[in-house]
């Protein structure tokens, strides 16, 4: 019979070395409390490099996350019961809208369609302030999850 002999030295499994490119974002995102069947109600959804103030109701909610800053976050809003997503509009200013309307064609910065928006994570002092247009469908309470991703991991719901 043959004889098995442990090997002399353990190879040791270590993890991936962590990424100097993390950095945290803060998430809020606050609606009305009432709404009118067919009327449309704004959703706003801040994501900022800085902490915020958060302002404490039933239809807001607050979160941080870490993210990594060399790729785009996905804010996406999913309506689950009672309400349709209408639209999006982004708020930036007036230096920033000029600087995209001449440039628009080198540099994309923000990509959007009705029920969600990709843009680069802010930086410290920078916030970005996204507004979803919701309508209600019918009566009764309603049910709207906002999430926060980079590619297909959610950063937080």
């Amino acid at each position: 019979m043959g004889q098995c002999k442990a090997p002399s030295s353990r190879t040791v499994l270590s993890s991936a070395p962590v990424s100097t490119t993390n950095t945290h974002c803060y998430v809020y995102a606050e609606m009305d409390d009432r709404v009118i069947v067919d009327w449309l109600t704004t959703l706003e959804v801040i994501v900022s490099g800085d902490r915020l103030e958060w302002q404490s109701s039933a239809t807001a909610q607050s979160g941080k996350i870490s993210v990594d800053s060399t790729k785009r976050i996905v804010v996406q809003v999913i309506a689950k019961s009672n309400f349709v997503v209408e639209k999006v509009r982004y708020r930036r200013t007036l230096i920033y809208r000029i600087f995209q309307f001449i440039f628009g064609l080198i540099t994309n910065s923000l990509r959007h369609r009705a029920d969600r928006v990709e843009l680069a994570p802010p930086k410290s002092g920078r916030q970005s302030k996204l507004y979803f247009d919701l309508r209600a469908t019918d009566l009764g309470e309603g049910e709207v999850w906002v999430v926060v991703r980079q590619g297909q991991v959610s950063c937080c719901n």
